[in-house]
């Protein structure tokens, strides 16, 4: 064949063979369709719960990427070229042309990124540690190297991440501490405080609403429990007509109801309530902790330290009232002692003298044993005698106490003293009672009888001389040292800050902590004003009550004019003196509260004065106390002559021992009571303020726990989380249905049908069905659990469990639909258990809803490429035709 022909062979080859050309196309194409469109797959039994599907993606850098990545020249030099990173990281690896050592990124984001970089590169990066440069690939390298550049990796990353946390904050930056600080300090006192305060509101509400529930149940479960007991013994007799207690039974079921039903509201109430405000506050103090631990954390440290500090200081005040009372008594001691010795001493004469003896109020404690406490020291009973008098149990220790340290005030060993502040008041006041008053004392008959001693004289001498005089110049130098006690905590306090900051590396603020400690002092030093002035005005107003109830009585011996002072004019100058003093005090207190804060604010507040801003030493506490103390106290100069020279001589029925102590009789103290009462109440009124003048406050250890708590913006500690409600859990119990006593359950159609199953079988698309269980004839209930029959009806029906029972033993479920026999194994089971079959039904409908495959798509591409196949295969095959 010449080349021609064979040219025109070819052709007519070609030609004649295009069906299997066609063929060969097709076989490809659905070999292809069949391959992708035959994977198994099937549906998922693990019903979804919406959690996604991590992917794991391979970074991989085209040459774009590449130009925005930092390289190595090849002289070692670092390009301009830079990646710009943010707190999430999008870095991928930069892969040469030999990939066979190339890592990918295990999960993007991750800090555990692997990526390899030539040494020149892991060398500048750990030298620039601010650098935001990613590393990159040059060279293949090992994998001992590579896992070095991975670690290397994960430092870079560390270090490039945002600040989240309270070390990402650079301690140095002041600025960015302070912002930090004043934010949460802000938050702390202004949002989370608003918060506290309506969580306390709501709290007390919830409080009032849970003891409303409680007595509501408490009555409820009383009346509950007659009922059962009523009605468990009401369904045991089967034998008597129980018509009409069967009625009021009922009733009484239907108010048992109705306060269940209330209960159980007010209990969904209260919790409701519960979880509204727990959510709030939680909200709160989710910021609030957010806040700090955004501070920096030298300011953490600090407030770590701080909160150990405040919690200790309790402790430390109550040390120091016991060294600063301490010391005050021994310098109130040390700058008069020949007064106080003087005062002893005849105090001591007077006591062993005395033939009628004072008895203090005592306590019996728990081993029988007898004891008194007098402003503020606790004494025994020494002789035995099953009381406290002042001559044998109080006196003589007093005196002991005093005399030892005086006598160690002159040897100059004040090292330890025995004596206290009270026992110079105790010492006082018993002159006083011998002095000024008649003694009270209990009679035979249990009245109570009076009697004056015969030493009142010699008291009022004493008192006159020495005792008033060592109780005023002794209380004033206690009050002054107990002062300077007060004000040298703002030294202690400093200190310890400062040792605090510098331990922490924080900058003490010297302006800002004079400025908070004056504010705290001021603060301290208003309501220590207002309380020591109310309680000194106090005591006057309550001695005026007994001037006046004397002056009402219309006594013979209050109302005579033989003294140098009629008693009847006293009340009127004491009101005044009163007048005045609440006139000072109202301008004091309005004063103080317009000074500027300062370290000397308590000073200035109890006795110095501030003529500049308009506080008179006549409105501090000292100044308020000297007027009503002056005046009261000049009113003995009336009383004792009215008590020694005119009651003493007026009851002809007294009796008058050897040693002078004059017994008044019975009527002549109920005829002048008011008398009697007005003289002790004067005693005890000059003593009270005595010790007030003394205290400074009646809480002083209070005071110095405030002044030595760091607060203010120091107080920058952990929030601590308050103790949250929880759910009232105590759920009222359902009264039981009243129920007839003598209906007998049978297996009689009569009493139940039997139930039969409905032959309609629902699709769920696998093919199965299932059961639809339905009522019997008659009246009775159906298995449905929403069905209950009325309280008062007398032909209950059966329970569900008790009709289960029953029809599951007569094996009369029917089971409709062929091949179904699983299905209604499962609904006999079911109706066994109580339950009802429309419970079922959702559940056999979850299946419509289970993540539908392509597994009949598959099934069918596969037939249909099957027949394309076979129809182009059989085009395939025809005859060969000849061809020249």
């Amino acid at each position: 064949m010449n080349y021609t022909e064979r040219k025109i062979s070819h052709f007519k080859m070609y030609k004649v063979k295009k069906q299997w050309l066609f063929t060969g196309m097709g076989f490809l194409a659905m070999s292809g369709t069949l391959l992708f469109g035959s994977v198994s797959v099937k549906a998922d039994t693990t019903q979804s719960t919406g959690s996604s599907v991590t992917t794991t993606q391979v970074g991989v850098t085209t040459s774009d990427d590449a130009l925005n990545q930092t390289t190595t020249e090849p002289n070692g030099t670092k390009s301009d070229n830079k990646l710009q990173t943010t707190g999430t990281d999008k870095e991928g690896t930069q892969v040469p042309d030999d990939t066979a050592n190339s890592i990918g990124s295990a999960e993007p984001g991750s800090t555990d990124d692997a990526v390899v970089s030539n040494p020149a590169t892991d060398t500048a990066s750990k030298t620039d540690e601010t650098a935001e440069t990613t590393p990159t690939v040059s060279t293949p390298t090992t994998a001992g190297t590579m896992q070095r550049r991975v670690m290397l990796r994960k430092q870079a990353a560390v270090k490039q991440a945002a600040p989240t946390a309270a070390t990402d904050i650079p301690d140095g930056d002041a600025d960015s501490a302070t912002n930090a600080k004043q934010d949460y300090l802000d938050y702390a006192t202004g949002e989370y405080a608003t918060a506290m305060t309506n969580y306390q509101t709501q709290s007390d509400a919830i409080n009032t609403q849970i003891a409303a529930y409680q007595a509501s149940k408490d009555a409820y479960d009383s009346a509950l429990a007659d009922y059962q007991n009523e009605l468990a013994s009401f369904e045991q007799d089967t034998t008597s007509d129980k018509t009409d207690q069967k009625t009021q039974l009922s009733q009484t079921y239907t108010v048992l109801e109705n306060q269940y039903q209330q209960l159980q509201t007010q209990l969904a109430t209260i919790n409701t309530a519960v979880t509204v405000a727990n959510a709030a506050y939680d909200e709160a103090y989710a910021t609030l902790q957010t806040k700090y631990e955004a501070l920096p954390q030298s300011v953490q440290n600090a407030g770590t330290e701080i909160k150990n500090y405040n919690e200790a200081v309790s402790d430390q005040a109550a040390s120091l009232v016991a060294e600063a009372t301490t010391k005050a008594y021994v310098t109130a001691l040390s700058k008069d002692p020949t007064t106080v010795s003087t005062t002893v001493n005849e105090a001591d004469s007077i006591a062993k003298n005395a033939t009628e003896k004072i008895i203090a109020t005592s306590d019996t404690t728990s081993d029988g044993s007898v004891t008194a406490t007098l402003f503020g020291k606790t004494y025994t009973d020494t002789n035995g005698d099953g009381q406290i008098t002042y001559e044998d149990d109080v006196i003589p220790i007093v005196i002991s106490d005093l005399k030892a340290d005086l006598s160690s005030i002159t040897d100059g060993n004040l090292t330890s003293v025995k004596g206290s502040y009270p026992e110079i008041v105790v010492l006082f006041n018993y002159l006083k009672q011998v002095a000024d008053t008649s003694l009270p004392y209990e009679t035979t008959d249990g009245t109570v009888g009076r009697v004056e001693s015969g030493e009142a004289n010699n008291g009022s001498n004493v008192l006159s001389q020495y005792g008033s005089k060592m109780a005023s110049s002794f209380s004033s130098n206690y009050a002054s040292e107990l002062l300077s006690t007060i004000d040298g905590t703002k030294a202690q306090l400093e200190a310890t800050l400062k040792n605090i900051y510098g331990e922490t590396g924080n900058t003490f603020d010297e302006a800002s902590f004079n400025q908070t400690f004056d504010d705290t002092l001021k603060q301290v030093a208003i309501q220590i004003y207002t309380d020591q002035t109310d309680a000194i005005i106090s005591m006057a107003e309550n001695l005026k009550s007994s001037f006046d109830n004397a002056d009402a009585a219309d006594d013979s011996l209050w109302q005579t004019n033989t003294l140098y002072v009629a008693p009847t004019k006293l009340a009127q100058q004491l009101q005044d003196a009163i007048d005045t003093a609440k006139q000072n005090a109202d301008t004091g207190l309005a004063t103080l509260k317009t000074m500027p804060a300062s370290d000397d604010f308590l000073s200035l507040a109890y006795s110095t004065g501030d003529a500049a801003d308009g506080l008179d030493t006549n409105a501090t506490i000292n100044g308020i106390w000297t007027g009503l103390y002056d005046t009261i106290d000049w009113f003995g100069t009336t009383v004792s002559p009215l008590m020694k020279n005119l009651v003493s001589i007026s009851d002809p029925n007294s009796i008058k021992d050897k040693d002078g102590n004059v017994t008044f009789s019975a009527d002549f103290v109920a005829q002048h009571a008011v008398v009697f009462d007005a003289a002790t109440a004067l005693a005890n009124t000059v003593t009270q303020l005595v010790v007030k003048s003394g205290e400074i406050t009646n809480d002083l250890q209070g005071v110095l726990t405030d002044l030595l708590t760091v607060s203010g913006d120091f107080a920058v500690t952990q929030p601590e989380k308050t103790q949250l409600f929880t759910t009232i859990t105590d759920e009222p119990e359902a009264p039981s249905v009243v129920k007839s006593a003598d209906l007998v359950y049978r297996d009689d159609t009569d009493q139940l049908t039997t139930p039969t199953a409905s032959t309609t079988a629902q699709d769920d698309q696998t093919g199965s069905a299932f059961l639809t269980v339905t009522s019997g004839s008659g009246d009775q209930p159906t298995t449905d659990k929403t069905s209950a029959p009325a309280a008062a009806d007398n032909r209950d029906a059966p329970t569900h469990d008790a009709a289960a029972a029953t029809l599951a033993a007569k094996g009369s479920m029917t089971v409709a639909t062929t091949g179904m026999v699983n299905r209604a194994t499962q609904t006999k089971a079911l109706l066994q258990t109580g339950k009802s079959t429309a419970e079922t039904i959702p559940q056999k409908q979850a299946a419509k809803t289970l993540p539908q495959t392509n597994e009949h798509q598959a099934t069918t591409w596969t037939l249909l490429g099957l027949v394309l196949l076979s129809f182009l295969s059989a085009l395939g095959m025809t005859s060969k035709r000849r061809q020249h």
